[in-house]
Formats: C-alpha cells, structure tokens, sequence
C-alpha cells in the first residue's frame, strides 16, 4: 500500500464503481503479503483461516450507547439505509430493540472477538475510540509494538495529524461525497454524547445488556 493521502485498505467484498462492479476480494487475494484489509464481517466468517494464518486483528470498538447515536446519525446519511426519518426514540426501538440493524447485535459481535483474543492475545488487540481520545499517541505507538514496528516520534507525529478529527473530515478517501443533506461522514468525534439522546430506560436496558453479554466473557466498558 502506498502511502499517499487517498491510499487506504480495500474491503474484501464487491463494490460499484463508475457503474462497473468490482470485485475488490479478487484485488484482496492479489496483494502481497503483508496485506492490510478492513471489513465487518463477523468473526466466524474466517475464523478458520485466522487459526491458520495468524494474521494480526485490530478491533476497533467503542462504547455502545455512542455507537447506538452514531448509528443513528449514519441510518440518517445513506440513503440505501433509507435514509431513515425516524427519530431516535423510533430508531432505538424499532432498529436497536428488535436486533434489525445493520452488521447485526453488537454485544454478541464484540463478545466473540474477545473470547478469540482471550485464546490468542497475541493476534488480537482491542483499539477503544475513547482511548484514541484521551492518547492518541500513546494508542498509535501501542499498535505500531502489536505490529512489530518501531516508530520514531516524528512518524507518530504525522499519524496523529493524518488520522485527527479534522484532517479525516477533509480527507476524500474517508470522507466520501455526501448522500444525504448533511455534507460530511465525519459528525462530532466526541465521547459521552449518548447523554444527550438516552433516556433513564434506554441506558438502564444498554446496562443490561452489558452486565448479560460483555462482562460475563470479560470485556470492560470503556466509558470515558
């Protein structure tokens, strides 16, 4: 992968094109290895050939109640989720409550990650959005020693001002052109704003939820 500005990982899945379909999974299979691919599927979909390969995960999570709200917020943007016009009262029990959302629960998707880095802690690490908040620094040099690289401070440095707030928000690579009235993918990059949407219930269920699916197998919210 070059490192140019609009250089970034293909998904290993079809996409459109200029009216054309390609198949970036044949691109994928190309590329020599060390290859750098990103994707949402569910840890069963290649579990097999994780064991086998040993390849390097990085999971990228966040809590989920800012989740829930920046879903919200994407359902309202593409349109070939809708867009959706509902509002969030609407969106959390109709979508969230009845398991339809896109890429399906988040608890079961983020609990089975953990049992496998649990089982190969070598191959997995966790990436927080809270913990890019409050270090960013401290997590590019955490995943450059999960890689097996050395980074100088000029190096993290650049990758701190590539990957801030406000330079992905400009970046066209990230950044793709509007589909809904609202310009940007990129809306506030906050922690905490749930706060501003949940109601007591709504948060006491998400709580549950937690308690029931994520603290059994040993995952911990990271709140702040």
């Amino acid at each position: 992968m070059s490192g140019s500005r609009t250089s970034r990982p293909p998904w290993p899945r079809p996409v459109r094109k200029a009216g054309e379909e390609v198949v970036q999974l044949d691109y994928v299979l190309s590329m020599p290895s060390p290859r750098l691919i990103k994707t949402h599927l569910w840890l069963n979909c290649f579990e097999d050939s994780l064991r086998k390969s040993g390849a390097k995960i990085l999971v990228a999570i966040r809590n989920p109640k800012d989740l829930l709200v920046s879903l919200y917020h994407f359902y309202q943007l593409v349109y070939t989720l809708g867009p959706f016009t509902g509002s969030w009262e609407e969106f959390f029990d109709e979508l969230f409550l009845k398991n339809q959302l896109l890429y399906g629960d988040y608890f079961d998707y983020y609990a089975a990650w953990w049992r496998y880095k649990t089982e190969n802690p070598n191959q997995v690490l966790f990436v927080w959005f809270e913990d890019m908040k409050k270090d960013i620094r401290g997590v590019i040099r955490t995943i450059a020693e999960f890689l097996g690289k050395t980074l100088t401070e000029d190096q993290v440095e650049k990758i701190k001002r590539h990957t801030g707030f406000e330079a992905m928000k400009k970046n066209d690579s990230v950044n793709p052109a509007p589909q809904a009235p609202r310009e940007t993918f990129f809306r506030k990059g906050e922690v905490g704003d749930w706060k501003n949407y949940f109601t007591q219930s709504q948060s006491d269920y998400v709580d549950k939820l937690v308690n029931e699916k994520l603290t059994p197998v040993g995952l911990q919210v990271q709140w702040e």
